[in-house]
């Protein structure tokens, strides 16, 4: 068997995702504008917007093994 990383890697029999998830992170619109020099959300994130906060759906995390590795990530 080849070894990782020069060995090609087939994904649907080579990974098996065990756990996933996403969550947001929270920002008022004083911090939005302080990021983005921008007044108000824009329209394109209006559904993400409650109460005047916007839900950035940024967080994530995967658990997952390959090849019987198992390998945990999570992205903040």
């Amino acid at each position: 068997m080849n070894r990782l990383p020069d060995a090609l890697i087939d994904y649907q029999k080579d990974i098996q995702v065990y756990a996933g998830r996403h969550w947001s992170f929270t920002l008022i619109a004083s911090q939005f504008e302080q990021i983005t020099r921008e007044a108000a959300f824009p329209s394109s994130v209006s559904s993400h917007v409650r109460d005047g906060k916007l839900d950035y759906y940024c967080n994530n995390s995967v658990g997952y093994a390959l090849r019987g590795v198992r390998v945990s990530l999570e992205i903040l």
